[in-house]
C-alpha cells in the first residue's frame, strides 16, 4: 500500500483520551463526532504525528479545522 499524499481521504479511526486534555467541551464534541469518518490527509509532521483537516457546518456555518494525531488513529486506504 503507498503512503498517503496530500488531499488523500483517510478515515479518523479513534482518538486517544490524552487527545481531549486541555480542550473545551465544545471542542471535545466537535472532535468526537468526526471519528469514523473520512477526512482529508495533509502531510507528515514530526514525532509520527500527520495532519490531517476537515470542514464542520453547523447551523449554516462553516469552520475549517486542522489537528495534529498519531498515525496510529487512522486508517488508510479504505476510506
Amino acid at each position: 500500500m503507498r503512503s498517503p499524499q496530500p488531499g488523500d481521504k483517510v478515515r479518523l479511526a479513534a482518538l486517544d483520551d490524552w487527545f481531549f486534555q486541555a480542550l473545551e467541551a465544545e471542542q471535545i464534541e466537535r472532535l468526537k463526532r468526526w471519528v469514523g469518518r473520512e477526512v482529508t490527509f495533509v502531510g507528515p509532521g514530526g514525532h509520527g504525528f500527520l495532519e490531517v483537516e476537515f470542514v464542520e457546518t453547523r447551523e449554516g456555518k462553516s469552520t475549517n479545522v486542522s489537528i495534529w494525531v498519531p498515525s496510529s488513529c487512522l486508517e488508510f486506504g479504505s476510506a
